[in-house]
């Protein structure tokens, strides 16, 4: 009976220790996918010349993009509208695009001081 409960014992700790790796082995990979998406968004720095709350754009002077695009000043859509609300002419930013179709998105942005 004792050697039946050991056994049994010693079953429910492998599952356990099966599973804790599994998951860990899970949680790995998740992390190590955010970090390749994060190595390979670009960070471009910019200025904001125009924010156009009704089309849900941002016009910005940025420089060359390397392998995308020279310096320009060109307005974009974004991911967020909401984060019009922060932006104004004049603002020093630091943005991601990504092509969607035949236009790019600012994904990402944010202010710099």
């Amino acid at each position: 009976m004792l050697h039946i409960i050991t056994s049994s014992l010693f079953l429910v700790m492998l599952a356990s220790t099966n599973a804790g790796a599994a998951e860990h082995q899970h949680m790995s990979h998740e992390a190590m996918q955010t970090a390749d998406v994060v190595k390979t968004m670009q960070w471009t720095d910019g200025e904001v010349k125009r924010v156009d709350h009704k089309k849900g754009k941002v016009t910005l002077h940025h420089a060359e993009i390397v392998d995308v695009m020279p310096a320009m000043t060109m307005a974009y859509r974004l991911k967020d509208t909401a984060a019009l609300k922060s932006l104004h002419a004049g603002d020093k930013v630091s943005f991601v695009l990504e092509k969607q179709d035949d236009a790019y998105l600012v994904t990402h942005i944010r202010l710099v001081k």
